[in-house]
């Protein structure tokens, strides 16, 4: 019989019972946290007996719950590795049939969200299997002959070599996610009354435009909008929203590349500002990178600068080596996050949150009055639209 950890159901409909067998294992503990309501979270837990558990409890709507088995990666603070799984839970009956080290391939049966979340991955999974996991095994010989090359005085030449294949693959890579991103999209775009709909939108939050988020949130269905994963989309774009709205410059200080103190409010006097929001390892980022250069070379004796902000705290070395790469040292670069350790003077927050930088590349136009003039790419208008604003601004 399955053993039963939880308290006792709860007489209304949107009470669910958790029945499962962990193969390989007949004790140990076992987690399932998932969110009863918008504004409640559970942690539960249950000893195996003889390889079964059982959870019973109630969800206000279909939601995501977390199972793991206690090992080294789940201590039920943190979840990871083979012994963890998410699954989409709803009221009824469901059953879990999972395997000890092989539990994030473990099967629910009973939850029709669940169903339609299998259904989605299943795409995405053939899109990995045919495109993303051909490209790693290229990555990874690849990633080997630089490593050997590195070590071989006389093969100093190939590194350049080497490297433009990691940024070729980077660029195929960049590709594949967005197909990835496409599947989950068209997921919403033909499922406006799923749980499942506002689930992904709200995981993809950070790769769809602001106008295509705003866009599908409002197809879907009144109910969906409601659920706590759409209440996450809506609260995103009421931010966004306010923060097109507020059009003044919010301050900061860094230390730059070459040591020196930037601080914003003395940086804009009599300049138009342009924040350049990007990292090393930002593709899309790279490649807008010479069309700077030629704004900047273009407009810089008429009052224009820019202030490269670099995503790269963790990578200081590759954000130094990618300046000089593409030549941005001709601007002042500074990092996102602050260095306290070294400068006590640097502003404590993350200049993305001050403003509120989601993806990369985004940029921000700043006038001499100290007021955003527009965003480009991430919650803004795209970034050829920036030609046409320093054409009018500065008159050629």
């Amino acid at each position: 019989m399955p053993y039963s950890c939880s308290g006792q159901q709860d007489s209304r409909t949107k009470g669910f019972h958790v029945f499962g067998k962990l193969t390989g294992r007949k004790s140990g503990l076992v987690f399932f946290y998932y969110r009863e309501s918008k504004d409640k979270y559970v942690r539960d837990s249950c000893a195996l007996k003889d390889g079964y558990f059982s959870f019973t409890g109630i969800v206000s709507e279909p939601t995501t719950a977390d199972f793991a088995l206690k090992d080294k990666d789940n201590d039920g603070n943190r979840f990871g590795g083979p012994n963890f799984s998410t699954f989409f839970i709803e009221p009824g009956k469901l059953i879990i049939t999972a395997a000890e080290n092989n539990i994030s391939h473990s099967e629910m049966r009973g939850s029709n969200s669940q169903l339609e979340l299998e259904r989605v991955k299943r795409k995405k999974d053939s899109i990995i299997v045919r495109e993303l996991d051909p490209l790693n095994e290229v990555y990874k010989k690849n990633n080997a002959q630089y490593l050997t090359a590195q070590k071989d005085s006389s093969r100093q030449g190939d590194l350049s070599i080497i490297q433009g294949r990691f940024d070729s693959i980077s660029l195929i890579k960049e590709q594949i996610f967005l197909k990835l991103t496409d599947a989950d999209i068209e997921y919403v775009i033909h499922h406006p009354e799923s749980y499942i709909s506002s689930y992904l939108l709200a995981n993809n939050i950070r790769y769809v435009s602001f106008d295509s988020l705003k866009l599908l949130y409002n197809t879907l269905s009144p109910d969906i909008q409601k659920s706590y994963y759409g209440l996450e989309v809506a609260t995103e774009i009421q931010k966004t929203q306010e923060i097109i709205a507020d059009t003044a410059v919010k301050s900061f200080i860094r230390r730059d590349v070459k040591g020196g103190l930037i601080d914003l409010d003395e940086e804009r006097k009599d300049k138009y500002i342009l924040l350049d929001f990007w990292a090393s390892w930002c593709i899309p980022c790279r490649q807008q990178s010479p069309h700077l250069k030629l704004l900047y070379n273009k407009y810089k004796k008429s009052g224009f600068e820019i202030i490269g902000v670099a995503d790269d705290n963790k990578t200081p070395d590759a954000w130094r080596k990618a300046i000089l790469q593409d030549g941005l040292e001709i601007w002042k670069q500074i990092l996102i996050n602050p260095d306290t350790t070294i400068n006590r003077n640097e502003t404590s927050a993350s200049i993305g949150d001050i403003y509120n930088v989601a993806s990369y590349p985004t940029q921000v136009l700043i006038n001499k009055n100290g007021n955003i003039l527009e965003r480009y790419g991430d919650k803004g208008v795209s970034f050829e639209s920036l030609d046409k604003r320093l054409m009018s601004i500065f008159g050629y």
